[in-house]
């Protein structure tokens, strides 16, 4: 483990995904979100590791309807965290229409950074947040649900199929909902993030930097080799 501020953490993340061929917009997104997860303890660096690892992919997807569940098929070598962005931009732009969406993406799996972009859908557009890794069966492997009070509670699969849609999901994948009203599921299921658990975790990163781990930060530090920006004159 390796101590790094979170101003470091950010450039890094950021000319790493330059490098990889991002645009300026995508990388500070991305950048954004391996922050705040790697703040929080969530794995930032490696799911970015992951995603560098991966190469650029192509940004080409397919969509449709298949009850009521808008199912995506998307380049896997897109990587994870720059699908996972705009996935869940789709589903907070479906839930302004529709009040309720839902939208399934074959292939991905779940990343704990999702979890800074599940609790901020429901920031945006309130309700709550359901993250669903499926099996090849279309059942729930694991699973979080984000709630309106700002916390994340660790799902039980067996009681979160019946929250899944029926019928739509036959395949390996990540399934986002959000819904707005109605009681909401896994209220009782236990606490795994809280509001002011994340503003200390914030705050002391701020304060003390965090500790990292030393291979992801490597790669990480290797890949943003690979995008310098010149420095200003004098």
């Amino acid at each position: 483990m390796i101590r790094a501020s979170t101003r470091e953490v950010r450039e890094v993340a950021l000319r790493a995904m330059r490098a990889a061929g991002a645009s300026a917009g995508e990388a500070a997104a991305v950048a954004d979100l391996v922050l705040r997860a790697e703040v929080q303890g969530w794995g930032g660096l490696a799911a970015l590791r992951q995603e560098i690892d991966g190469g650029p992919g192509s940004a080409a997807a397919t969509a449709a309807v298949q009850d009521g569940v808008l199912v995506v098929d998307a380049d896997p070598d897109r990587g994870p965290l720059r699908l996972g962005v705009s996935v869940f931009d789709l589903v907070a732009a479906r839930v302004h229409r529709e009040q309720r969406a839902g939208v399934f993406v074959r292939g991905l799996g779940f990343q704990q950074a999702f979890l800074c972009l599940a609790l901020e859908l429901v920031e945006r557009v309130g309700g709550t947040a359901v993250l669903a890794e499926l099996d090849g069966d279309g059942a729930a492997a694991a699973g979080v649900v984000c709630t309106a009070d700002g916390c994340a509670r660790a799902a039980d699969p067996a009681e979160l199929d019946r929250h899944l849609p029926a019928g739509a999901v036959t395949s390996g994948g990540l399934y986002i909902s959000n819904a707005r009203g109605g009681e909401p599921p896994g209220l009782r299921w236990p606490v795994i993030s809280t509001t002011a658990q994340r503003e200390r975790n914030r705050v002391n990163a701020i304060n003390n930097g965090r500790r990292v781990e030393a291979g992801d930060w490597a790669a990480a530090h290797r890949a943003s080799q690979g995008f310098l920006i010149a420095e200003p004159a004098k």
